[in-house]
């Protein structure tokens, strides 16, 4: 299995860990610089062995992002401080992720660019970590939100720069974490259909 954009294969298991994740779809298009640009990111992480330089190419690729934060259009985000469930969850994500980026793409699942819709990639980070940095940032911002600021643009804005702030920050000190594009072929597209059919239902129009 490909170790796409994953920190390391180490399934450590810390005994207090949190757990953050978020997906992001951003509207696109072919020669796209973002999506070249968070792609290099991602073969970088999955070629390094250095933790401290993939934290650096996963900060920068979280500050990419909320500079295109007026193209992002739909996301989900998640987080735990329950330790057994942080485990889980980290797991979970990674090996979805992984076996799609291991397996070609069925008839239906993308699209090449077209123009009578929206196309789009898919971005996603997920952090797993014993450290403080990320537990007590989880306690103070999104524990404290209202549901109807989650999917808010100043709230994923928000979320993406605490991760692109390297020093400190939470993808510094993390266990372990992902980050990576979707489709995997660089040609591929997601429609705006595809995003709104039953597979990817959990992701929420960003307002």
């Amino acid at each position: 299995m490909k170790r796409y954009g994953l920190f390391n294969d180490t399934r450590v298991t810390p005994s207090d860990a949190s757990f953050f994740a978020i997906q992001a779809a951003v509207s696109t298009y072919p020669g796209d610089p973002l999506r070249k640009q968070l792609d290099e990111i991602v073969a970088g992480i999955s070629s390094l062995t250095d933790q401290g330089a993939q934290s650096a190419l996963a900060a920068k690729g979280a500050g990419l992002l909320s500079r295109a934060l007026p193209y992002i259009e739909y996301c989900v985000w998640d987080y735990t401080l329950v330790s057994s469930v942080a485990l889980k969850e980290f797991a979970s994500w990674v090996d979805d992720i992984q076996k799609f980026a291991d397996a070609p793409p069925e008839s239906g699942d993308v699209t090449k660019f077209i123009t009578d819709d929206t196309t789009y990639f898919v971005t996603t980070l997920v952090v797993l970590s014993s450290h403080p940095a990320l537990a007590s940032w989880l306690d103070y911002y999104p524990e404290h939100l209202s549901e109807e600021q989650y999917f808010e643009r100043k709230t994923i804005e928000t979320i993406l720069k605490r991760f692109a702030n390297i020093t400190p920050g939470p993808l510094n000190q993390c266990t372990n974490a992902m980050f990576t594009t979707m489709p995997v072929a660089p040609d591929d597209f997601y429609s705006g259909n595809q995003l709104r059919s039953a597979d990817w239902d959990y992701l929420r129009p960003v307002y």
